[in-house]
């Protein structure tokens, strides 16, 4: 249909703009869904009349026209289709169609178009000035480094492999690296002289001048050594990080002996707005909060997979941000056809802001971060489409939950590869210690070096704790670093940690005579000040092994006394 101009169609709609906005009434008027849109998009509207002509007007965020036309209903049924103008305002905009007091409206969301860059999330993104473009053939260097997964601090350089620049006739730049049999070596030897679990290959985008596609290419020979000495392997680039365990490494080797993937941001207009309507059907009234990742390989195998949140679409207010990460999501659409839906969990930078979202897949796809509408993500639940992994779910209505997902989101403890985080689970005085450094925020001091601490991943931990007097081995030479805590340990360290002193006297516990006596004080003093109390029985159970979330309990109410 030919559109008008508003002066022309001011009569006609005259009483479809001075009406509120009503819902349908008696069928008269029916609107289809609208995905969301960016700039300069077509925006297709259908739906049904018993009228034979309907009105419509489109408003932006600002309630200012954009449109006003009307459209011819033909068995019932309507269809029309206007371009967004390129400067339309982000936000929502909202489409009314209706006839005299019969009117009824759908709202979308006008969104952000994704940088034609391939930088964000990490790496060396956040380069505003951008440098002359890097000549193809350009090689440099990414580190490997060696760790432990849920130690950060652990992580050192093993070696460094080269990464070379090309670019392809259509000007898409290609970074590509091989980690090969010499290069893993390196990093193997260094892994087991620090007893590390995992090796990391650390891609960087150049300055100034990002890829816009990864390429990884691993070695046969490499996977092999990885997997002889029970390495797990991380591929971390700006866009995504993948995470491949042995298992997954052996899988990988019975389909392929030279595993390729290659990751890119998907920037292209037509691909972005796929994606809008495609997780306008998989699952309606959802909001698109990250530019959508495509993952290729050449093996389809579980992986784990994280993707960044982008900072800038979190809204400032702490109301408004907990709602969000409530509802994030990963839309998945696989390369055969397949989509779905999963709830990963959620990751916390140093400052306790989401950073990643993580999650796991066994084929690889294009994956988008949404923001799930409640309603949208209850009826996926019920309907067995949507997949619940991590989110730490084993926390979900226990009686800790508040106090553990406070000290997730403040890294100073973190859940298992599973996606559980265990509460009931006990904790080794290894585990205590560690946490006593991160809680009090300890500096690195040197310490007493136990004989069973020596290589143990948490033996920086315990020789700090040792120096600020906190802990106190069994024997000069044996701490039992993976022994599970008593209760009475726990007050004891806690105790010395808080340096509460000279007090003295038996807490009103009907087994104290259980006590040891070198605890009573310090079990005393945690009970004073309301850091751990007994049982319903009037007991303390001085022996008995803590738990995982009793030790997050007590660390979190410490931090107020």
């Amino acid at each position: 249909m030919k559109r008008k101009s508003l002066k022309m169609l001011f009569s006609l709609g005259l009483s479809l703009f001075l009406m509120p906005i009503h819902g349908l009434a008696d069928g008269e008027v029916s609107l289809g869904n609208i995905a969301d849109k960016i700039q300069g998009a077509e925006v297709n509207v259908t739906g049904t009349s018993i009228y034979p002509d309907v009105n419509v007007k489109v408003m932006n965020s600002n309630d200012s026209i954009i449109l006003v036309d009307s459209m011819k209903v033909t068995n019932q049924q309507f269809n029309y289709t206007f371009k967004l103008p390129n400067t339309v305002p982000l936000g929502k905009a909202t489409v009314v169609v209706g006839e005299n007091t019969h009117v009824v409206a759908k709202s979308f969301q006008i969104v952000t178009p994704p940088p034609t860059g391939g930088g964000g999330g990490g790496g060396g993104g956040g380069i505003s000035n951008p440098t002359s473009p890097t000549p193809t053939g350009t090689t440099r260097t990414v580190d490997v480094v060696v760790g432990n997964k849920n130690n950060q601090d652990s992580k050192t350089t093993a070696t460094q492999v080269e990464i070379t620049r090309n670019v392809t006739e259509n000007g898409t730049k290609v970074d590509t690296v091989t980690l090969n049999q010499e290069k893993t070596e390196q990093a193997v030897t260094k892994a087991m002289q620090e007893k590390n679990t995992n090796v990391e290959i650390v891609v960087t985008d150049i300055p100034g001048d990002p890829a816009q596609v990864v390429s990884v290419n691993l070695a046969n020979s490499s996977m092999n050594q990885l997997i002889a000495n029970q390495l797990t392997l991380n591929i971390t680039t700006p866009q995504a990080k993948l995470e491949l365990s042995t298992e997954t490494m052996t899988a990988i080797q019975n389909v392929t002996s030279v595993p390729k993937i290659e990751i890119q941001k998907v920037t292209a207009p037509a691909q972005v707005q796929q994606t809008i309507e495609t997780a306008a059907v998989v699952a309606p009234n959802s909001r698109i909060v990250g530019t959508p990742v495509e993952i290729h390989t050449n093996f389809s195998s579980k992986t784990q997979v994280t993707i960044p949140i982008e900072q800038d679409r979190l809204p400032s207010s702490p109301q408004e941000l907990q709602v969000l990460m409530d509802s994030l999501a990963v839309l998945v659409e696989h390369s055969d056809g397949d989509k779905e839906v999963i709830k990963g969990e959620i990751l916390f930078d140093d400052q306790g802001k989401p950073s990643n979202i993580t999650f796991w897949v066994d084929k690889f796809s294009t994956f988008t971060v949404i923001g799930l509408d409640k309603q949208t993500e209850g009826k996926l639940l019920a309907e067995g489409k949507l997949k619940v992994q991590g989110s730490l779910i084993d926390i979900r209505g226990h009686w800790a939950e508040q106090e553990i997902r406070s000290f997730i989101q403040s890294r100073m403890i973190s859940g298992y590869p599973d996606g559980t985080f265990r509460p009931n689970q006990t904790i080794t005085r290894a585990e205590f210690a560690s946490l006593l450094v991160k809680v009090f925020k300890l500096e690195e001091r040197p310490g007493k070096v136990f004989d069973d601490i020596q290589g143990h991943w948490a033996s920086k931990d315990i020789q700090t704790a040792s120096a600020y007097g906190i802990i106190k081995g069994f024997s000069d030479s044996r701490f039992g670093p993976n022994e599970k805590i008593t209760r009475e340990q726990m007050a004891t360290m806690m105790s010395l940690a808080k340096k509460w002193e000279n007090i003295t006297g038996n807490a009103n516990y009907l087994d104290t005579e259980q006590i040891a006596g070198w605890a009573k004080d310090y079990v005393q003093a945690a009970t004073k000040h309301q850091v751990m109390n007994g049982y319903p029985d009037q007991t303390f159970k001085p022996k008995k092994h803590t738990t995982r979330a009793e030790a997050v309990v007590v660390l979190f109410a410490s931090m107020s006394k």
